[in-house]
């Protein structure tokens, strides 16, 4: 069965090689779209042999563009199964990424939701692997990010959309660390993000990056959740424990 990690990045490069190496572990395959970094990323994927191209949206993190794109992607790779991420999202489950899509799949589901969550900066010391430094969020939502490929596969923001749904209730989780990067880092998304607003993308879609600006990009641990104490604390002990 071929399991194909498809995402897109801009200006990655301190997180690449964890990102890389946690996903090379779980027993599946990498496809990188770069949108046109400036830090380095594009020329390290390609020294280091992860299966890449490039997309340019002109300087706009533009959701609709980017997810085109991957779309067109999958239709020329044609994977079995599709795992939707980024360099900052990471998802944990008991068994390994590979072995959670096979119980699925012989069970005759042909998509996965799992629990998201939204980590935050509270002040830490910025440091790598974020999910070895940052252990503070909230829960946001289910989500279907990883799906069986179909011709008629549509991306809907966090989702996938595939005829015929039939979704397997996963255990694990998802975190996202984008909201942990330092400042600086913040300021230009949301900046990349307000361009693809102005060009016509939905002003609900990323509204996060313009909560983050009102605290700026730093939370009080008092109002927000400690992941050592949350329902799922064993997946984020193990995130952070084994790699």
């Amino acid at each position: 069965m071929k399991i194909l990690l498809i995402a897109f990045i801009y200006n990655e490069l301190p997180y690449l090689g964890d990102f890389v190496t946690y996903y090379k572990n779980q027993g599946i395959d990498l496809y990188i779209i770069d949108n046109y970094s400036n830090d380095g990323s594009y020329e390290w994927l390609i020294s280091n042999n992860i299966k890449c191209s490039r997309f340019d949206t002109e300087e706009s993190f533009d959701l609709r563009l980017l997810q085109k794109e991957l779309t067109r992607i999958l239709h020329i790779k044609k994977p079995d199964w599709i795992v939707y991420t980024g360099a900052d999202l990471y998802y944990v489950f008991d068994k390994t990424i590979r072995e959670e899509i096979t119980t699925a799949s012989n069970k005759g589901y042909n998509q996965l939701n799992i629990a998201c969550y939204g980590a935050l900066n509270t002040g830490e010391k910025f440091g790598t692997p974020l999910y070895n430094h940052y252990f503070y969020g909230k829960y946001w939502k289910e989500i279907v990010m990883i799906s069986k490929y179909h011709e008629d596969i549509v991306m809907n923001g966090d989702n996938i959309i595939i005829p015929d749904s039939k979704i397997y209730n996963s255990n694990g989780i998802m975190c996202n660390y984008g909201a942990c990067k330092p400042i600086a880092e913040q300021k230009i998304k949301l900046k990349r993000r307000q361009k693809a607003w102005d060009n016509g993308l939905n002003q609900n879609t990323g509204r996060h990056f313009r909560n983050g600006k009102t605290v700026n990009w730093t939370w009080k641990k008092e109002e927000i959740e400690n992941f050592h104490r949350c329902i799922n604390a064993k997946y984020f002990k193990k995130l952070y424990s084994e790699n």
